[in-house]
């Protein structure tokens, strides 16, 4: 499990408090490396690799609830926190 720790103070707490890690990743800054649940059950994978999914995303948002969003392998997601500062983006 992977967090995003220097979004907020809240989000490095939150990492604290599932056990993660926090370390300096080079280009990523703080983040925090929580174990895995050795329980769960991996999903079965499609052979179509347009059906796969890429990665899983959990936010808690602005609502505080969390919730995940799936990325699939063709259509990869970036979530705005991971692009450069230095990124110019423009209406239009």
């Amino acid at each position: 499990m992977i967090y995003t720790t220097s979004v907020s103070p809240h989000a490095r707490e939150h990492a604290k408090r599932h056990g993660a890690i926090i370390r300096d990743v080079a280009d990523l800054g703080p983040i925090g490396i929580g174990p895995l649940d050795e329980r769960v059950e991996p999903e079965p994978v499609d052979r179509d690799g347009a059906n796969q999914v890429g990665a899983l995303i959990y936010t808690s948002g602005t609502t505080g609830l969390p919730k995940g969003v799936d990325a699939d392998t063709q259509k990869p997601v970036i979530p705005s926190g991971w692009v450069s500062k230095d990124t110019l983006v423009e209406p239009g």
